[in-house]
């Protein structure tokens, strides 16, 4: 003979039959419309012309920089095109393709737009002025050249005088170490050298951010003063993308990687045997 043991009901299953129970005794021919018409009267209904008046008014959750102002540096170059080394990306000749890296990237949700290729567009040793807001966080494209550049320091500075200053370590573009709060945003297959031909290696640009204080409006930010590193393009961005700092983004990678346990509701099989 065998006997299985079940326990009760789930305690959602009983709450529910009960409400069951107790609304038929209460009133067992409540009439439909009875309900309808109180639930209209309770929630009223938006009006269109209040919904798009509410979107209207939403801020957008990017915010490009406009580095125009204060590109130096040229490091974005088309297809065949001469150019010589002071005027390459590494000041030895070189640059990134336009072809690949194109108008722009996205990365992390945050759109970016590159500079005009075969002109200055890349930003090294500047301050660059900020549209005013207020914002969660700075996310950044930028290379190092000519080795790795190590414990460079950007400082944000808001509107009421205060600054944050945050260090950050950029890998070379042709040697990624994978710092702390660094991404491999692209990967060029080539680079470009100043006669107008190809190195056939692996070229990289690297995505940051910097999270910011969203109740204050920001003013500008301060590159590191050297000219070994290359800031490509900036963008603000409001809300939960802005909030993850370089060590949140490395926690959720480390929290996506690990197993999930999800708890187990286990039957117990008694057997009997005479």
């Amino acid at each position: 003979m065998k006997l299985l043991l079940v326990g009760p009901p789930s305690p959602f299953e009983a709450r529910f039959v009960a409400s069951q129970a107790s609304s038929s005794r209460l009133n067992p021919k409540a009439p439909e419309d009875r309900l309808s018409s109180a639930h209209d009267a309770k929630f009223p209904s938006v009006a269109p012309a209040d919904r798009s008046a509410r979107t209207k008014a939403r801020l957008p959750s990017n915010v490009i920089v406009d580095l125009s102002q204060s590109y130096n540096s040229t490091g974005i170059y088309t297809e065949g095109s001469e150019f010589s080394s002071g005027s390459s990306l590494d000041h030895v000749g070189s640059a990134f393709p336009a072809e690949v890296l194109g108008p722009g990237k996205e990365w992390e949700g945050v759109t970016f737009r590159f500079g005009p290729a075969n002109a200055p567009d890349a930003v090294a040793s500047q301050s660059i002025e900020l549209p005013s807001g207020k914002f969660n966080g700075l996310y950044m494209l930028a290379v190092g050249v000519e080795g790795n550049q190590e414990s460079q320091v950007f400082r944000v500075t808001y509107a009421d005088g205060t600054s944050t200053a945050f260090s950050q370590s950029l890998s070379d573009w042709y040697t990624p170490k994978n710092f702390i709060g660094e991404s491999d945003v692209l990967v060029a297959p080539y680079r470009l050298l100043l006669g107008g031909s190809r190195d056939k290696r692996a070229f990289h640009l690297y995505g940051y951010s910097f999270p910011l204080d969203g109740k204050r409006k920001v003013q500008s930010v301060t590159l590191p003063s050297n000219q070994n590193v290359k800031v490509f393009a900036l963008t603000l961005v409001r809300g939960s993308a802005g909030n993850l700092s370089s060590a949140l983004r490395l926690k959720r990678k480390e929290l996506h990687s690990a197993s999930i346990q999800y708890p187990v509701k286990v039957k117990t099989l008694v057997s009997l045997t005479p």
